[in-house]
């Protein structure tokens, strides 16, 4: 992890998940796997058509739930795909501040198997200000795990494409 990440982690006060300010931006996101109105990446593809698909949904809480248990933390999803964004970004971040607190080196190595860059979440902290930072961490799992079932279903169903 690099040093201005490592500080960030450090030094940036945030509420603990679950937190008033946590369970609204959780509630008005109740809509969708991922609420429309939170743009912190700009992708070169639209997933916007992905999200609320039930089998994508499913895979991606199958893919954050694989990630995260080989870190020993346990992710639980009920079935209801209505209510999956709410419930893993709920979770991530109850993860992510805890780890951030304790274990700032698993943090990263969970980071580096989801394949999130400290860049992505630096930019996604500065164009969102009014989140914590492990809302932000927990709002970008979210999204690249969401890209990588995409991908591996797009050369699934296309093997000539490899």
């Amino acid at each position: 992890m690099d040093y201005l990440l490592k500080k960030s982690f450090m030094n940036q006060p945030y509420p603990k998940a679950g937190s008033a300010g946590c369970s609204q931006r959780i509630h008005s996101a109740k809509q969708s796997l991922y609420p429309q109105q939170i743009n912190i990446i700009l992708e070169t593809f639209d997933i916007e058509l992905y999200k609320t698909k039930t089998e994508m949904i499913r895979q991606t809480v199958e893919q954050v739930i694989k990630d995260f248990t080989m870190f020993g933390m346990d992710v639980e999803f009920t079935g209801h795909t209505d209510m999956a964004y709410p419930e893993m970004f709920r979770q991530l971040s109850s993860h992510v501040s805890h780890l951030l607190e304790i274990d700032p080196h698993r943090l990263s190595a969970l980071l580096y198997q989801v394949d999130l860059g400290e860049n992505k979440i630096m930019e996604a902290s500065s164009l969102h200000p009014e989140w914590t930072l492990p809302e932000v961490i927990a709002e970008l799992v979210i999204h690249r795990e969401l890209k990588k079932v995409l991908t591996r279903n797009y050369y699934k169903n296309n093997p000539d494409k490899l």
